[in-house]
């Protein structure tokens, strides 16, 4: 097929099309063949590296109907029908997103409320092995100095690993409320943008 055979089974294809984008298209191409002509390329050959005109047409006319419905605001960012519909789908996304939102809510509370009971918990035994070490140490004194010495010793190591498992429980439940709280507002981040 030579240059004027595709030109005009282009111009047929796009037959139906806005008037005034075809000729721009016709001569967008008119223009590209001729100056592949003009630096010695063959005729036959750029027409065949051009494509199928049908497929050429179908994809100009998808473009153009993208266009269509995307308009540009000055600071670059499309709006049209297609952000129309996105913020349809986002109204109707809040009746799901609100009830989710009030259960991670209660989630975070109920696990709040967990590690901080579990943190009051471990400390209470820290002091509870505190007020056992004064009678363990006065009551193993009626035995020797050693044995005073050993329940001592216990009661400080039970104190010191209550204290540590507090700090852990603490340290563990702040993570996990963290990480809680930014998954949430990823997922919400994620539909809302």
């Amino acid at each position: 097929m030579n240059r004027i055979e595709f030109l005009n089974r282009l111009r047929k294809s796009l037959s139906g099309f806005d008037s005034g984008e075809t000729e721009r298209v016709i001569s967008y191409y008119t223009e590209l063949i001729d100056d592949k002509i003009d630096s010695g390329a063959d005729e036959y050959r750029i027409i065949a590296e051009l494509g199928d005109v049908d497929k050429i047409a179908m994809r100009i006319k998808a473009g153009f109907t993208q266009e269509m419905f995307e308009d540009k605001k000055p600071d670059g960012k499309k709006v049209g029908v297609w952000s129309g519909f996105r913020l349809v789908l986002k109204l109707f996304a809040t009746p799901i997103l609100f009830p989710l939102g009030i259960v991670f809510f209660v989630l975070f509370v109920a696990i709040a409320a967990v590690n901080y009971s579990l943190v009051i918990a471990a400390a209470s035994i820290s002091v509870s092995f505190a007020v056992a070490l004064v009678p363990a140490i006065v009551l193993g004194a009626g035995y020797g100095p050693a044995v005073a010495l050993i329940s001592g010793g216990i009661c400080l190591a039970a104190i010191g690993i209550s204290g540590i498992l507090a700090l852990f429980l603490a340290k563990f439940g702040t993570l996990a409320l963290k990480y809680m709280l930014k998954g949430a507002s990823r997922m919400v981040k994620k539909i809302y943008s």
